[in-house]
This record gives C-alpha cells, sequence and structure tokens, in this order.
C-alpha cells in the first residue's frame, strides 16, 4: 500500500533552503524516514533505486540497498533505531505499523534486526 498521498507537504521557505545548496546532496525526512523533499543532487545520489521515498523500503528491500550503503550493518541499525523511536513517538501511527509490517515480510535481515537485536 503506498502511503505517498498522505505525506505532508514541505513548507516552500524549507524547500527554498534545501535548493540554496547546489553542491550539496541534501533531503527533509520525516519520522517514518519517508523522504520528503530531495534536491537535484540527492535525486542523483539515489537515482539507482527503484523508488527513493522511504530510507526503510531503500535500505532493505530494494536491491540497490545493500550496494549503495557503504556500512549496510551500522545503517540498518540505525534505520531499526529509529522505527522503534517513531513507534514510541506514537505507537498507534497507522502508517509506521504498515512500514514495519512490509519490511517485516519482505526482508528476512529486517525481521531479524527488529526483533531479534540482540541474536
Amino acid at each position: 500500500m503506498s502511503t505517498a498521498s498522505a505525506r505532508p507537504r514541505v513548507d516552500v521557505r524549507l524547500r527554498m533552503l534545501l535548493d540554496s545548496w547546489p553542491d550539496t546532496p541534501a533531503m527533509i525526512i520525516d519520522r517514518r524516514l519517508d523522504l520528503l523533499a530531495t534536491d537535484a543532487l540527492a535525486d542523483a545520489l539515489y537515482a539507482d533505486f527503484a523508488e527513493a521515498d522511504n530510507l526503510v523500503r531503500m535500505i532493505f528491500l530494494d536491491p540497490s540497498g545493500e550496494v549503495f550503503f557503504v556500512d549496510w550493518q551500522r545503517t540498518a541499525r540505525a534505520c531499526v533505531a529509529n522505527l522503534r523511536l517513531a513507534l514510541g513517538h506514537d505507537p498507534h501511527d497507522r502508517r509506521v505499523h504498515e512500514l514495519v509490517e512490509g519490511a517485516d515480510r519482505g526482508s528476512p535481515r529486517f525481521r531479524a534486526l527488529m526483533w531479534f537485536p540482540g541474536g
């Protein structure tokens, strides 16, 4: 299920700030790790991903994730930690639960980190 239509809009002033760094890949993300806005360099940087819309999906579900992120294990652990933080902020956030369920179904590595972090 796509959650793109439910994403918040980025304030035009924040978008202008993002675009004011033409030599730096930049993005704005929310607590769910949705990419709310990216600049042209970030778009180019993430071009190999099927869809650069959410870091959880990019890291765990897109085959490009394992190649793109130099220290994939560290990135994956940080991603899961951020998801737990999002759930702690709002344990009833349906979009976070959908994201976790999708990654859980699609990635044994996500499942292992999410539910058995020490194992």
